[in-house]
């Protein structure tokens, strides 16, 4: 990790922001998803908060796979990231597009964004 905090497109995702908020790590969740129960940790989320209401959200997730490319990340874990995006949309009422979803690739030394 200590590695890809060099990286600066890396490193401005773990700065602290300029407005307040709130940091969730590890941040286990619960919730259902196409009429299933789905359960998983949210390594990070950084919400922004605006006159103390939830308003922008910023998910990212820690890959250490080796030998992967970031398109091969994106493909395996895009499901488990929109999971997360809504269920922190229903918990939060932060609209879907304002909340951006991350991978940590830290083989690659990388951020892949997951649309």
């Amino acid at each position: 990790m200590a590695e890809c905090l060099k990286v600066p497109e890396i490193r401005h995702h773990f700065e602290r922001p300029k407005v307040p908020f709130q940091l969730l790590r590890e941040q286990p969740i619960e919730t259902q998803h196409d009429d299933r129960w789905v359960s998983g940790v949210i390594d990070r989320a950084v919400v922004l908060m605006d006159e103390g209401k939830a308003s922008a959200i910023t998910i990212i997730d820690f890959k250490t796979d080796a030998k992967e490319t970031a398109e091969s990340l994106r493909t395996k874990h895009t499901p488990q990231l929109h999971i997360y995006r809504a269920a922190l949309h229903r918990i939060t009422g932060v609209p879907l597009d304002e909340i951006r979803c991350y991978l940590l690739a830290t083989e690659l030394r990388q951020m892949v964004e997951i649309d």
